[in-house]
């Protein structure tokens, strides 16, 4: 529960962010809060270049709040629908390992935890990445300054 509340401050702490720089193509949800079907409706419905997704996550799956989502089901829907994102944010705990075997096709960069994730640190580094981000850095750019001001060990990895 403490996990949700903390993952709701981060959804809407970078909506935020998006919102003082209105910008339609950003995918912010909490996955405790989201079925995988409204996932699939939002990408379906607006042309979403930028998804980022909050939660839970384990090294098989990311749990939507109606079932968990494997990598394979995830690429099969996107793939079906034909879109392509400059960005799949996913902070969740071990989603380096739900993406290490077959790195994400349907995206220019992805960030990725390799190990267990701490709620704040996970806060922190959206925080920071957002904020950058819509200062007119690049993603790379962006990710430097989150791995520049967080102490904790932070173990994202920007994926090519």
């Amino acid at each position: 529960e403490n996990d949700d509340v903390r993952v709701n401050k981060e959804v809407a702490n970078i909506q935020d962010i998006i919102n003082q720089n209105p910008n339609d193509a950003f995918l912010v949800i909490p996955i405790h809060g989201c079925s995988f079907e409204m996932f699939e409706n939002q990408i379906k419905r607006y042309n979403i270049t930028h998804i980022h997704i909050a939660g839970h996550s384990s090294t098989s799956k990311i749990e939507f709040s109606d079932n968990g989502v494997t990598y394979k089901k995830l690429q099969n829907h996107i793939e079906k629908l034909n879109r392509h994102f400059e960005l799949l944010f996913l902070n969740c705990c071990f989603s380096f390992e739900y993406i290490k075997e077959l790195p994400f096709p349907y995206s220019d960069k992805s960030i990725c935890h390799e190990t267990e994730l701490n709620g704040t640190t996970a806060y922190d580094a959206s925080d920071i990445f957002y904020t950058h981000l819509f200062q007119g850095n690049s993603i790379d750019e962006a990710w430097t300054m989150v791995q520049n001001s967080i102490e904790d060990n932070l173990y994202h990895v920007l994926h090519p």
